[in-house]
C-alpha cells in the first residue's frame, strides 16, 4: 500500500437492484432521475445473484450474523450528515471521505441500497454526502482533494457509486459514477496506472489496484469503460511482478509492500503479500488465465502466508484481496485460505459493550482508518462468497 498514510481499501461489489421507489428521505425522487432500467436490466444477473447468496447465507450462517452484526454497528457509528469520522475511532480524520466509501462497499456488499428497509436510510445519508464533495470540488469528478493519498478514496468512492447505481438503477447516481469514471482516466499517467496526484509520472500497484477495481465494477454495471484505460493499467501491474519470485512490488517489481514509519517494525514488510494479492485479483477479474504461471506463482506466495492473527502479520487489506483472489480461484486455494480467516476474522469480532459488532483497529493499517476501517473490511472480507 502507499507509503504516506493511506485510504485502504478495499472494492469493491454488490448488489442487487430494486423494482418499488425508494422508501428512504434525502435523494431526490423526480422521474429524470428515478429509474435508468434501460441501462440497467441485464447486465447484472451478477449483482441479483450476489445478493441472493448472501440472503441464502451463502458462505454460512457465522458469517452473514457476522455481517449484519458489524453493519449494525457501522450503523449507529454514521454521522447526521453522511459520512464516518475516523479520528472518532483510532484513525486519521482527513481520511474520513476514503473511509466512508468503504463503509458504504460494506453496505452494498450485503445488498443494502437507497432501498433497503434496514439500512436504506444510512445508504441515503452517504451518498447525498458523497454527491455533495463531488459537487464541492467544481466539476472534475472527484469525491476527495484535499490531501494527497486522495486517489486512493476516489478509485473506492467511484466503486460505490457504481454499485449504488447498480442496485438502484438511479440516473443521479450513474451521472456521478460516470463523471467519477471520466476523472480516473484524466488521473492516469500515459501508458502505465496511478499514483497520488494528476500524471506525475508515476506509479504504483496498490493505487492502481483499486482504479481497476473500480473500472471493474462499472463494467459490471452495464457502464462504458475504456478498454486502453484499463489494459495499460493491468500491463503496469505485470511489470511489477518479479519473474523469478512471482512476488509483486509496490513501485519497482518484487519490491516489498509500503508501511508507515510508525508502523514498520511491528508489521514488517517481509510478513505480507499485500500486493501480490492485488495483482493476483485484478488480472484474474481481467480474464487471465488461471493456470499460466504468473497467477500458479503469485498463488503459491499467497497460500504460503494466510492470515493470521499474530502482531507481525495483521493485515486487513491483504486479507480482503487474498480473499478475493481465491475464492476466483475456487478449489483448495479457496478452502485453505477461507478456513485460515474463519480462524482470525470470526472470534475477533466484539461480542459486547459500545464496540459490539465491530473490529479492532489492528494491523498495518488500523492507526490510519481505526475501527470504523477494520470494521468495514472485515465486513467485506465475509461478504466475498457471493461479490464477484
Amino acid at each position: 500500500m502507499a507509503s504516506r498514510p493511506l485510504v485502504f481499501c478495499l472494492l469493491m461489489a454488490s448488489v442487487l437492484f430494486f423494482a418499488g421507489a425508494s422508501s428512504a428521505q434525502g435523494l431526490a425522487q423526480d422521474p429524470e432521475e428515478a429509474r435508468d432500467s434501460a441501462k440497467v436490466r441485464d447486465p447484472l444477473k451478477v449483482y441479483r445473484d450476489r445478493i441472493a447468496g448472501f440472503k441464502r447465507g451463502k458462505g454460512g450462517r457465522k458469517y452473514k450474523r457476522a455481517v449484519e452484526k458489524g453493519l449494525d454497528w457501522l450503523a449507529s457509528q454514521q454521522s447526521p450528515v453522511g459520512y464516518w469520522n475516523c479520528s472518532d475511532h483510532g484513525g486519521n480524520a482527513k481520511h474520513h471521505v476514503g473511509v466512508t466509501g468503504l463503509a458504504l462497499l460494506s453496505f452494498l456488499g450485503a445488498g443494502h441500497g437507497p432501498d433497503s428497509e434496514e439500512h436504506g436510510e444510512t445508504v441515503v445519508r452517504t451518498l447525498k454526502f458523497l454527491l455533495q464533495q463531488q459537487k464541492s470540488l467544481g466539476g472534475t469528478g472527484g469525491y476527495s482533494g484535499n490531501h494527497p493519498e486522495s486517489t486512493y478514496e476516489h478509485a473506492i468512492c467511484t466503486a460505490a457509486m457504481v454499485e449504488a447505481y447498480a442496485l438502484s438503477g438511479r440516473r443521479d447516481l450513474r451521472d456521478s459514477a460516470e463523471k467519477a469514471i471520466q476523472f480516473i482516466y484524466q488521473l492516469q499517467n500515459p501508458y502505465g496506472g496511478w499514483r497520488y496526484t494528476v500524471l506525475d509520472g508515476s506509479s504504483d500497484s496498490s493505487i492502481t489496484g483499486w482504479m481497476l477495481m473500480a473500472l471493474k465494477s462499472a463494467r459490471l454495471a452495464g457502464l462504458e469503460v475504456s478498454s486502453p484505460s484499463a489494459n495499460n493499467g493491468v500491463t503496469f501491474l505485470k511489470t511489477m511482478m518479479d519473474p523469478k519470485t512471482f512476488r509483486v512490488g509496490y513501485v519497482t517489481a518484487g519490491s516489498p509492500p509500503a508501511r508507515l514509519a510508525e508502523t514498520a517494525k511491528k508489521f514488517p514488510h517481509d510478513q505480507s503479500e499485500s500486493l501480490t494479492a492485488v495483482s493476483l485479483a485484478v488480472r484474474l477479474h481481467y480474464g487471465e488465465n488461471e493456470k499460466s504461471a504468473p497467477i500458479q506463482g503469485m498463488k503459491k506466495r499467497l497460500l504460503d502466508l494466510p492470515p493470521v492473527w499474530e502482531e507481525p502479520r495483521i493485515d486487513m487489506y491483504y486479507w480482503y484481496y487474498g480473499a478475493m483472489a481465491t475464492e476466483l480461484l475456487g478449489g483448495s486455494a479457496w478452502t485453505r485460505w477461507k478456513k485460515a480467516i474463519d480462524k482470525v476474522i470470526l472470534p475477533k469480532q466484539i461480542e459486547e459493550g459500545v464496540h459490539a459488532g465491530s473490529w479492532d483497529a489492528a494491523g498495518a493499517w488500523g492507526s490510519t482508518g481505526g475501527r470504523i476501517y477494520s470494521t468495514a473490511m472485515m465486513v467485506m472480507i465475509l461478504e466475498v462468497p457471493y461479490r464477484y
